[in-house]
């Protein structure tokens, strides 16, 4: 018998099998160090494990996602962390508000984790990749950033021209791929060849 998927795991009405958020901080763009928390821990209080690696139990929320079919502006999300004890007070002052560090999000089922029945590390919903880009505000309760989606940073442009890979038809050059520019021509003609 095969172990359930997460995607028929998601159909199920009531389902004793919880869903767990995961979430990974990876400073090392801004020379820091890679974070991994969740908001939940097991039910005898013990840290969850996935995929080898232990995610720390804080209290962490997105806020702000939605999604829609139509409209030119992305969803524009905060993270907010509790700074009670100030778990992550240091390195926030030490790495400049984590200004340009990666926020990756995964949910999976209590199931797939590390321990359990069907511990499965490709069974996920996600990952949902964010960047910080600006501290929004700071409490002895909470921290709150403002996170961008990787279309929305400060300073991403679209190339003027879509490129697309095309394989060569030419036997000699098949393992060497040539570049395609929709809406431009790869031949050239001048008003005197066309004649």
């Amino acid at each position: 018998m095969t172990a359930p998927t997460i995607k028929s795991q998601l159909q199920v009405l009531h389902s004793p099998d919880g869903m767990v958020d995961l979430f990974l901080l990876d400073c090392s763009a801004i020379s820091g160090s890679v974070y991994r928390f969740s908001p939940q821990s097991y039910s005898n209080g013990s840290l969850l494990t996935w995929g080898g690696q232990t995610y720390n139990l804080l209290p962490i929320g997105i806020d702000g996602l939605e999604a829609k079919a139509s409209g030119s502006e992305l969803p524009q999300a905060s993270l907010s962390v509790s700074n009670v004890g100030g778990p992550l007070l240091s390195a926030v002052i030490a790495l400049g508000d984590f200004i340009g560090a990666t926020l990756t999000h995964w949910k999976t089922k209590l199931s797939y984790l590390d321990g359990q029945t069907n511990p499965d590390t490709t069974q996920f919903v996600g990952p949902w990749v964010w960047y910080i880009v600006q501290k929004s505000s700071q409490t002895n309760q909470s921290i709150q950033w403002t996170l961008a989606m990787v279309l929305d940073r400060p300073g991403f442009m679209f190339p003027i021209r879509q490129c697309i890979r095309y394989p060569d038809i030419n036997p000699d050059t098949l393992n060497t791929p040539r570049l395609y520019f929709p809406g431009v021509s790869p031949f050239r003609t001048s008003s005197s060849q066309s004649q």
